[in-house]
């Protein structure tokens, strides 16, 4: 029993190997298939090496340097900017040291403009009051009131037109001066 039993082992270790070996070209077949891809995108030649290790052959992950054709790169914008530093490892440049001071001079003084209040007290409070109480209240009336005033003037139009037509006045500076 111990014979067959083994031998059934041994035949499900080939199905697993078999298996296996499936699953394996079919990752090999799918490998293939992403280099061309990848070959066919970037247009580079990939190899496995190429695959497995960081891309860096390829056109997206190349670093090279951009040109640029309307200004020319300063040092320190091109990459290649560092802080001057002394003999010493870890010392900077005097003049930065200058520069942090009064960087650092100029900081402390608007911290401390910004936290004095006594300003505050000499604010009169009839400057921010407005100037005119009823500024609100005439630009609310301001369109009745012109709407007002072009009905008046058509009213007055019409008054002497009647009156010029009755024929009891023949003067129009008459008929004008009685009209108001």
């Amino acid at each position: 029993m111990t014979d067959t039993h083994m031998d059934s082992d041994s035949g499900a270790e080939e199905d697993v190997n078999q298996e296996m070996s499936a699953v394996e070209e079919a990752v090999a077949a799918r490998k293939r298939r992403l280099m061309e891809m990848k070959s066919r995108m970037h247009g580079v030649e990939m190899n496995e090496e190429d695959y497995d290790k960081e891309e860096s052959i390829t056109k997206k992950s190349k670093n090279s340097e951009k040109t640029f054709r309307s200004y020319q790169v300063s040092a320190a914008f091109s990459g290649n900017f560092r802080l001057p530093v002394d003999s010493k490892v870890g010392e900077m440049d005097k003049s930065v040291k200058t520069n942090l001071r009064a960087v650092e001079e100029e900081i402390e003084e608007q911290l401390r403009l910004a936290n004095d209040t006594t300003h505050v007290d000499k604010i009169d409070l009839q400057a921010l009051a407005p100037k005119k109480v009823d500024w609100d209240l005439k630009r609310d009336l301001s369109t009745k009131l012109d709407k007002l005033e072009r009905r008046t003037q058509a009213g007055i139009a019409h008054l002497i037109r009647e009156r010029l037509a009755d024929g009891k006045i023949t003067d129009l500076a008459e008929a004008v001066a009685s009209a108001q």
